[in-house]
């Protein structure tokens, strides 16, 4: 059943509880499977949960990186270490997905179709080739179909995701797509809508359960 939230910041609150209680046990995560859930007002895309101290400086960063469409994480890695565990031997990840929105001009096609047409259901962009995957041994895009559609004049955008981590993956996640959102907006001229989320696997790593567990008993 679907779920549906004002703002990123609600959903993050209301996953780190609802993992705590009925997460699975899978490999090193506890995990929710088969997650579907709508933000309302997704430009409102900032997570102020106290307990995860988001940075939108970074957030920001990433955005700028991502519109450079350039793979090499070297200079985004100096700010979030995490890169380095998705680079290969030259520095390059896949999950840089402003690259795959140029590869194919993905983007420039996707705005054609919402243009011509307000009631496509062919406005889609993909972050996986199959021609690539024997060379993601170390990074599989996360977030694989953006699915943009109009109705009643507003842009939505689902989002189809193969595994989602809720501290990090999420937070920031939701935020580039956010701006994406607002940049299609921009340039077909359509008010942003909603944004709904389907992951087949939502999780949270162990290493953040026992920090996890206090916060959500103790609320600090």
């Amino acid at each position: 059943m679907s779920k549906e939230f004002k703002t990123a910041d609600a959903a993050f609150t209301y996953y780190l509880k609802d993992m705590m209680d009925n997460g699975e046990v899978f490999r090193d995560t506890k995990t929710l499977f088969n997650q579907c859930f709508t933000i309302c007002e997704p430009l409102d895309n900032k997570i102020t949960c106290p307990a995860r101290q988001w940075s939108q400086k970074y957030a920001d960063r990433e955005w700028q990186w991502y519109l450079s469409g350039d793979r090499n994480a070297k200079s985004i890695a100096k700010h979030a270490p995490i890169w380095h565990n998705m680079m290969d031997k030259d520095g390059d990840v896949w999950s840089n997905y402003g690259w795959w929105w140029v590869y194919g001009k993905q983007y420039d096609i996707m705005i054609d179709k919402l243009m011509k047409d307000t009631a496509t259901r062919q406005a889609i962009v993909i972050h996986f080739h199959p021609g690539f995957y024997s060379m993601m041994a170390n990074d599989v895009p996360c977030n694989l179909v953006l699915n943009f559609y109009i109705v009643e004049g507003f842009l939505h955008l689902t989002i189809f995701a193969r595994s989602i981590d809720l501290w990090f993956g999420f937070c920031n996640d939701q935020y580039q797509f956010s701006k994406l959102m607002e940049k299609v907006g921009d340039d077909i001229s359509k008010p942003v809508g909603t944004m709904t989320y389907m992951i087949t696997n939502f999780h949270l790593y162990n290493k953040q359960v026992d920090y996890v567990r206090n916060y959500v008993k103790t609320g600090h």
